[in-house]
């Protein structure tokens, strides 16, 4: 692709590359490659994606390396505990409710309708949080095997060269 531009025109539209689109990753560390249509240019660039300084989160040490379930890990403890302090609080406030309505209870039927309901909205809200609760393990097991079956072919001598092929059209893209 950088073949096909002059040097000058290249050297504009990489700048407008940097100065406008991608900026922001710039800023951050990221660097600007030039894909020259060929293999050994492909390479070149996963080359130095691969030597790129990754930081490991917390969440993926435990999950991968520590072979923690979701809800075991320092994230997930956490979302557990603020369901938790929910579920109390919601239970608290049907605690009250009902309180009320049975000083209410024998007086205006209306009222004690309207309490009614809303404890039913309140008892609805602690189901819906102890259901998202306990779905959360189910969900990240799903999406972790649907991920591995997605990115399974990109390991492959076909995959790798689909990837490098849809990078160069990308760089392309970008001149164009």
């Amino acid at each position: 692709m950088w073949g096909n531009v002059n040097v000058e025109t290249g050297a504009v539209r990489e700048q407008q590359l940097a100065a406008e689109f991608v900026k922001p990753a710039l800023d951050k560390g990221a660097r600007l490659h030039r894909h020259y249509d060929t293999t050994e240019s492909a390479h070149q660039i996963i080359r130095a994606i691969l030597e790129n300084h990754r930081e490991t989160l917390q969440v993926q040490r435990e999950l991968v390396d520590e072979k923690r379930e979701f809800d075991r890990t320092t994230v997930g403890e956490e979302i557990t505990q603020e369901v938790d302090e929910s579920t109390r609080r919601l239970q608290k406030e049907i605690d009250e409710l009902q309180n009320a309505l049975e000083t209410v209870r024998g007086r205006e039927k209306e009222t004690r309708s309207e309490l009614e309901a809303e404890i039913a909205d309140l008892r609805e809200n602690i189901g819906k949080l102890t259901n998202e609760s306990k779905n959360m393990n189910k969900d990240y097991r799903k999406k972790k095997t649907d991920a591995k079956k997605r990115f399974a072919f990109l390991f492959t001598p076909a995959g790798f060269s689909i990837s490098c092929m849809l990078l160069g059209a990308l760089c392309y893209c970008f001149l164009f």
